[in-house]
């Protein structure tokens, strides 16, 4: 891919040797993992839920061909058509398996706070920061933790 146009706004590319994880790829997760594809970013891309006819319409990179495939799977497929560096895992993050995040950077596009709190205890493990974002209706938040926060006390 050319990346020539961000080299100029932001000087030599670099975002092509760092590694995002998006947990959660629903509507915010699906278009922050597009968006982080085209920017160049190698992908992580985590979720256990199965495109439904409902997630059409706010889940814009997903189309009727998809129904009932794993969301993981039907983004991985379509964002290799931008982006060769994808790793997908059709699994829920628990203690068990969160190791499968190996990256830079966690994006929290979950929707439960168990999860959300797993998230940000590995990632102040790690030293590495979470962006944490949810909506519900018209309303959304998207703020940075940096790996000595707390989600827990924010909440």
């Amino acid at each position: 891919m050319d990346y020539s146009r961000q080299e100029l706004v932001l000087g030599k590319n670099e975002l092509n040797k760092k590694k995002a994880a998006i947990i959660g790829l629903g509507a915010i997760g699906s278009n922050s993992a597009n968006m982080l594809a085209r920017a160049g970013l190698n992908l992580v891309l985590i979720d256990n839920d199965n495109v439904e006819a409902s997630n059409i319409n706010s889940q814009s990179i997903y189309c009727s061909k998809d129904i009932n495939k794993p969301k993981a799977v039907a983004l991985a497929m379509r964002l290799r058509e931008i982006n060769n560096k994808i790793e997908y895992f059709n699994e829920r993050i628990t203690k068990k398996n969160i190791g499968i995040i190996k990256a830079d950077l966690v994006l929290d596009c979950t929707d439960n706070m168990k999860t959300r709190f797993l998230l940000n205890d590995y990632c102040k493990k790690h030293g590495m920061p979470l962006i944490h974002s949810a909506a519900i209706k018209m309303i959304g938040t998207v703020f940075i933790v940096h790996a000595d926060a707390c989600l827990r006390c924010i909440y």
